[in-house]
């Protein structure tokens, strides 16, 4: 189920480009030359900076970034060290450090880079879906350059399929009440994370420089 989830997203990102003009799309070696130049290895994920109502959604986020970022190649400090980083350094949020220097990250922590994510908005969207306004900034602690950012609007569909418009309100329903943030979220970050380039440790590592993008902002319909 873990892999067919994967691929389902994956598809509808390539669809998304694919439909894309292609005089408009950039190709990574272009757009991404400093993490080219950098190729960070080690990756802090800092707590999201959420901008929603939805009080819960930074958590939702924070432990769903690990695994796009792995599967990309990357080594991610987990999350639990990363707070306690965070606490020795008196910096309990991303707000406390987004847009501040960190150079001195590099040493003290011993990570290549830093993300950055903002959830500036979660609703519902009609029945079962949600719809993420969220941002990925990735920042160099070795010369504070953003190395990757996007930003995109994500609307998740939750469907069943059982033939009962009964069933599948009841099905929707409980799927809403247990999977449906933690679906979400995983969407948002697959989907968000998609053109950055492969890490040291994935075998596509510095083969990608050819790959098309997408834009910086986009907007995106998927189906769960």
């Amino acid at each position: 189920m873990k892999t067919k989830y994967i691929l389902i997203v994956l598809l509808f990102v390539v669809v998304f480009h694919s439909c894309a003009p292609t005089n408009q799309m950039a190709l990574k070696r272009s757009s991404y030359e400093d993490y080219y130049e950098e190729k960070p290895a080690c990756v802090m994920i800092m707590p999201p900076m959420n901008k929603s109502t939805k009080v819960e959604a930074k958590q939702f986020f924070y432990v769903t970034l690990v695994q796009p970022l792995v599967e990309k190649g990357f080594y991610v400090v987990p999350p639990y060290m990363g707070i306690e980083m965070l606490k020795n350094e008196s910096a309990y949020d991303a707000e406390d450090l987004y847009g501040r220097s960190l150079l001195a990250a590099s040493t003290t922590w011993g990570v290549d880079a830093v993300l950055f994510t903002t959830i500036y908005d979660w609703k519902k969207v009609g029945t079962g879906a949600v719809m993420v306004d969220i941002s990925y900034e990735l920042r160099s602690t070795t010369s504070n350059k953003v190395l990757y950012k996007r930003r995109g609007d994500v609307t998740v569909y939750m469907t069943s399929n059982s033939g009962s418009i009964l069933v599948n309100l009841a099905a929707i329903a409980l799927k809403t009440a247990f999977t449906r943030e933690i679906s979400v979220a995983k969407s948002c970050n697959v989907i968000g994370l998609a053109d950055l380039p492969y890490g040291a440790h994935s075998k596509l590592y510095l083969n990608d420089k050819d790959t098309p993008i997408g834009e910086d902002k986009f907007s995106i319909v998927v189906s769960q």
